[in-house]
């Protein structure tokens, strides 16, 4: 059996005794490319299965680059279980182009693989042994992730200056000559007289001219007003996530004296918490002894039609903290993006559901990530 098919059918088996976080896996897609020796003038199936071997493991590997800090810290601390189980997060390989070099006696593949990053996030949780602890003795976090989608978008002219500055310079010189001739003639009883004048002339000129052109183009930020929109679906997901490691998630709700109003106001006019509203959520959280908060925002962009599928695309972009409430003053714990994920479905409401559940999942699964690597319990 060729070795991808075989890397397919163990995929398939394996995932349904990997823990899921959410109702739909996420699958990330990277590239890779490897090249073997043959030594010989036709490449043969085993060297073809070896170098496809060789490509997924760069695709995985550019796939780990691509992940955050605190995430790649975790795969590092669990490199030697990786190296050989990666190929069962691998859900797909499709081989993009080959190319048998004859006089180099060399071949090479790209291949497109498919990452099912859920199973792969829940299996590093579960190699950190968070998903072991004890839910009643485990941190309690109160999340504050305020989802917010775009009323409006103002968008401005380029202010345009343009000057242009023209010297020109001219040059001459005239040179004229005249001459003049008189003659009369005296006879018996008349008089005569004549004249000539011959005039001769020159002029040079020259006329030279340059031009200096400048000015500027002045751009103006676009003008976003928002709308602070339901949480209820990202709180969900990041209840999945959280709850699935241990971890004890205190709706903010259920803390009266937050003022939540205060903080969805100051999140639909901008980006951060105004001075009074941090300090207000943080004495009520410390009130209550809470020792984390995870707060932040989920942005939800304009929906648009995918050229390729002809669905609805939306984007979400995230932004998240985590404070530790433990100390005198607060202390950022782990920072989340900004961090951009696309959903997809034939309607609005079904790819901005997709997004905002996939941007939740990793969300979550940082947050654990970020946990794990500071050893909070």
């Amino acid at each position: 059996m060729p070795m991808r098919y075989f890397f397919l059918l163990i995929t398939f088996s394996l995932l349904h005794a990997i823990p899921q976080f959410g109702a739909e896996a996420q699958v990330t897609q990277e590239r890779g490319t490897a090249m073997v020796d043959t030594r010989r003038s036709k490449v043969t199936e085993e060297e073809k299965n070896v170098a496809i071997e060789r490509a997924q493991h760069a695709a995985f590997e550019t796939y780990k680059a691509k992940q955050t800090a605190s995430t790649q810290k975790l795969m590092s601390d669990h490199s030697t279980v990786l190296q050989n189980s990666y190929p069962q997060y691998i859900t797909e390989t499709v081989v993009l182009s080959d190319f048998f070099d004859k006089r180099a006696k060399t071949y090479e593949v790209t291949v497109r693989i498919g990452i099912n990053s859920t199973a792969l996030n829940g299996s590093l949780l579960s190699m950190s042994g968070l998903d072991a602890a004890d839910s009643t003795s485990s941190a309690e976090i109160v999340s504050l992730i305020i989802a917010r989608s775009r009323s409006s978008v103002q968008r401005f002219d380029d202010r345009v200056y343009k000057r242009e500055d023209v010297n020109l310079t001219a040059k001459g010189n005239q040179k004229l000559l005249e001459s003049t001739a008189d003659e009369e003639r005296i006879r018996s009883s008349e008089v005569s007289t004549s004249s000539q004048i011959n005039q001769s002339g020159q002029y040079n000129a020259s006329v030279s001219a340059s031009t200096e052109t400048g000015g500027s183009v002045t751009e103006k930020a676009d003008k976003v007003e928002w709308v602070v929109a339901d949480s209820t679906d990202v709180d969900q997901q990041l209840l999945s996530v959280l709850t699935s490691v241990g971890l004890n998630i205190v709706p903010s709700e259920f803390i009266d004296t937050i003022d939540l109003a205060a903080i969805r106001a100051d999140f639909g006019d901008g980006d951060s918490l105004s001075s009074a509203t941090q300090q207000s959520m943080a004495k009520a959280l410390k009130d209550y002894d809470i020792p984390y908060v995870l707060i932040g925002t989920l942005d939800v962009d304009f929906p648009l039609t995918d050229p390729v599928t002809g669905n609805t695309k939306v984007y979400v972009t995230v932004n998240a903290k985590l404070l530790d409430l433990t100390h005198r003053f607060p202390r950022i714990q782990s920072a989340i993006g900004p961090i951009q994920f696309a959903g997809e479905g034939p309607t609005e409401p079904v790819a901005r559901t997709n997004a905002i559940v996939r941007s939740a999942e990793q969300v979550g699964t940082e947050l654990v990530s970020s946990m794990a690597v500071r050893g909070v319990q």
